[in-house]
């Protein structure tokens, strides 16, 4: 369901929250661990008319991964990936 409501103007919104991500060179995922990272941007909703409204929005995501090798596993590695969606 859907209401219909009376804008204005321009509205102005951030956002933020965490990203759980990891990259392997096989299907079972084993040879890395997950990288916990961020994501935070903003937005705009900008009405065109009573009934439609643009919102565009920029999202910086931080993803990556972790790994660690060597016989005690102590020995260790991080991959950190910055996008702008």
């Amino acid at each position: 369901g859907t209401f219909a409501f009376s804008q204005t103007g321009p509205k102005f919104g951030i956002k933020a929250g965490m990203n759980v991500s990891s990259i392997s060179k096989d299907q079972n995922l084993s040879d890395t661990k997950s990288k916990v990272g961020f994501n935070a941007g903003g937005g705009l909703n900008a009405p065109i008319s009573t009934t439609l409204s643009l919102q565009p929005e920029v999202i910086y995501n931080d993803l990556g991964s972790k790994v660690t090798f060597g016989n005690d596993h102590k020995n260790s590695y991080s991959t950190n990936l910055g996008y702008i969606a």
